[in-house]
Parts: C-alpha cells; structure tokens; sequence
C-alpha cells in the first residue's frame, strides 16, 4: 500500500476564537470581517479547520453544544428511555450536514455510544432505531471511527443486531453502521471481524431475501470489512478478510441474493461490487463461477444490453473482469459466448466512455495470456469495435489504453496467420510484430 498521506495540522476552539478576538481587539475588525480573516488565515497555514465552529455563535451557545450536553445530561441522570430518545432525535437534527463533524469534535459519538449501551436490554426496536439514526450519520471521519472503537461501538451495534434480528429496520440500520464505521478503518474492520460481524452480515443475506435495503447495508458492510481503503496503515487484512467471509459462506450467500432479486437492477449493482470485493483470488474466483455467478453475470450483461442500466452495465463488466483473474475463468466466459455479449454491450453503449472503458477492460483481461481467446475476440468483433471507440473517443485516456490491448493482442494473431500463410507478407508481417513490441517478430 502506499504510504500515509501527510496530515493537515488542526488546531482547537479556543485558538481560532482568540484568533478572532485579536482581530476585533487589536485590529477593530467588527465581528464577520474577524471571523473571515481568522478562516483565511489559517487556511493559508495548511489548518484543517474541520469541527470548528466559524459561523460567530459562541461555543457555548451552538445547538449542537447544548444538544450534546443535554444527551450527557439525560445519560448521567440515568433518565427514562422516552427522555434519553429524545435527547438523542435532539442531537440527530442539531447535527444534520455540516454540523456532523462539530459534533464528533465535541464527543458526540461517544455520548451517543452511551446512550446505545442503555438500550441495549430494551425490547422496544423503536428507540434503538432513533439511537442508530443519531450515530450513523456522524461516523464520518478517522477522529469520529476512532472514538467509535474507544467507547466499545463494534460490541454495542452487534448485540443490537442479536437482539432485534427481527427487525428489518434495526438489521438495516445496524448493517450500515458497521458499512459506514469500517469504511476506511483496519482497526474497525479488524474489531467487526474478531466479533464475527461477517457471520451476522451472511445470516441477514439468508434470512432478508427479498428486502432490498436489508440486503443493501449487508452487502456494504461486507464489502467495507474486504477493502483495503485505510490510508493510514501500511498493510491490510482486507485479503484475509475475504477469505474468510468466503469459507464463512458470503459468495453463496450473495448469489442466492443476486438470482432471487433478477428484476431489481439497482440492488444488483451492489451485489456485483460485493461480489468483486470479495474475488480476491483465483480459488475465490472459481468459486463464484462453479456457483453458478458467471451465467448470472453474463444474464445481466443481456438484460443491461436490452433494458440500459449503466451502473449495472459497468458492475458486471467490472465482475467479469475480476473473475478473468483466472485462467479457467477466462475460458468459461468465452464458451459461455462472453466475448460476442460484451461486444453487443457495447454498441448499445457506444456514446459512454464509463460504460465502453469497462468492457474493454473486460475483454482485456479474457485475452490475457490466451491467444485462444484473443482469436474467438477478434471473431466476435473486437477489433472493429475497438477501432471504432479509439476513434470516436479520442480524448479518453483509461479506455484508450484498454482499447490498445485488445488490439495488440488480436492483431498479433492474424499478424502472424498472415505470415505464416504467404510468403509475401513475411516482411511486413516481421515489421509489424516488430513495431508492437512483441517476442519472436522474425
């Protein structure tokens, strides 16, 4: 991984007031002007300035301050649940947009923690559901996953999810904290791993078949705990990770998911990320193919050929391409008639550059080391149709350089055909094997 990147300084509440303070003092700024000069001076020292309160009301005075307070008050007096739900709807509002990352700043996530750890032996889904909407949406930032980990979030969320399995609300809701709380974070994806969140995220799959947004936050959260997307750690578990929500049962899991909901398109864009993200290796990728998951992908390679989906089309190209990580798996997919479906695909969706790119890549990645496969592409029309798209999208580099590997790949066959044919083309033949770069040119 590559390493950390470097961090902006940060400085407190208290140092941006007097900042202020000096303006309006020594300066005789009125107060906006102040403030204004204050931002921009720290801004241009490199000074994240996130969490801080810049709009001139006093720290003491900001509704999330006093909300935040107020959740304390309600969680320290031990007060009733009616009371301590009400404290937290009070903090959810004062914390919409922007206001999140004040509020993490001022120790909302764990007041909020707290309050999760009152209701955990409470039977009533309800107020669980208005302690998770307030947590949610402040899991957003290292400092707010960071206190979420110290106040012992990952316990609270999964007994939760034990206790109101029945919920489809609370499954949902808890599923997309641990989505939101993991993203990002090795040290949350490893704490929801020793727990065995991915076991709970595989019963919701099974037991929640046809509820879509269960089914959704499921597949985020797993897709979040395989992804190695903490910038601050120099090596990850996420492969580890895979492996083991594999033999735990995810991949059948999710494609008993994608083949019971063929009708909703928006909900299997996310099974095939979820299903990418996991396909980590070779054996990973077999397995989806021997379930049964590379008819399906082809399916919605079809159905997005007759009924345009871009984000479907796009997902299951980029499924195919993960799966052509294996060379059995490259072979398939051409038996299978991959080649001509991605073709087809593509005149459909020859104006998006998005939707082009990935299948070449696919296609890319089919040809690789296999100039079998290279020939069954050439015969489907991949030549043509990368010509075709290299020329009208000329100003697309990623897809302009998928494009010249097809290219390079199928032309190299019929190059060498033709010289091996006719003794007149053995020059120009040599000249052009030459020219691509390629091995054994005379």
């Amino acid at each position: 991984m590559a390493p950390p990147p470097p961090r902006k300084a940060q400085i407190s509440q208290e140092a941006f007031d007097a900042a202020v303070r000096e303006n309006v003092e020594d300066f005789e700024m009125e107060e906006g002007e102040a403030i204004a000069d204050a931002v921009h001076t720290f801004q241009l020292q490199g000074v994240d300035l996130t969490g801080i309160i810049t709009d001139g009301r006093g720290k003491e005075e900001h509704p999330v301050i006093l909300a935040i307070k107020d959740l304390k008050l309600a969680v320290d007096d031990n007060a009733g649940m009616d009371r301590l739900c009400e404290a937290l709807d009070k903090l959810r509002l004062a914390s919409a947009g922007e206001n999140a990352s004040i509020a993490v700043r001022n120790g909302a996530v764990e007041k909020a923690v707290l309050a999760c750890k009152r209701l955990i032996d409470e039977n009533n889904a309800s107020y669980v559901s208005t302690a998770m909407k307030t947590l949610l949406p402040l899991l957003n930032d290292e400092q707010s996953k960071k206190d979420f980990f110290s106040s012992a979030g990952c316990e609270v969320i999964l007994s939760f999810l034990s206790r109101h399995d029945d919920s489809s609300e609370i499954s949902m809701l808890s599923a997309a904290v641990i989505a939101s709380s993991a993203s990002g974070s090795e040290m949350l994806k490893e704490e929801f791993m020793h727990l065995k969140a991915d076991e709970k995220l595989i019963k919701l799959l099974r037991r929640y078949v046809e509820n879509a947004e269960v089914l959704s936050s499921a597949c985020d959260a797993l897709k979040a705990l395989v992804s190695p997307d903490d910038t601050n750690v120099l090596a990850s578990n996420a492969f580890k990770n895979a492996r083991t929500i594999w033999k735990a049962g995810a991949v059948n899991a999710v494609l008993e998911t994608a083949s019971s909901n063929r009708k909703d398109p928006t909900l299997l864009v996310t099974l095939c990320a979820t299903l990418k993200a996991m396909a980590v290796n070779e054996e990973i990728c077999k397995s989806i193919t021997g379930d049964n998951g590379l008819e399906l992908t082809l399916e919605f390679v079809d159905e997005s050929a007759k009924m345009p989906n871009k984000l479907l089309a796009k997902n299951a190209c980029s499924l195919i391409t993960q799966l052509a990580l294996s060379d059995a798996n490259k072979d398939a997919i051409v038996l299978q008639g991959g080649c001509q479906k991605l073709v087809t695909l593509a005149s459909c969706y020859s104006e998006d550059v998005s939707v082009i790119q990935e299948v070449m890549s696919a296609i890319a990645s089919i040809t690789l080391r296999s100039p079998s496969n290279a020939t069954k592409a050439v015969e489907a029309g991949a030549i043509d149709l990368a010509v075709e798209m290299m020329d009208k999208h000329p100003q697309a580099p990623g897809m302009q350089k998928q494009t010249a590997l097809i290219l390079e790949r199928g032309l190299e066959k019929l190059i060498r055909a033709a010289k091996s044919r006719h003794a007149s083309c053995k020059d120009a033949s040599s000249a052009a094997l030459r020219d691509l770069g390629l091995d054994n040119y005379n």
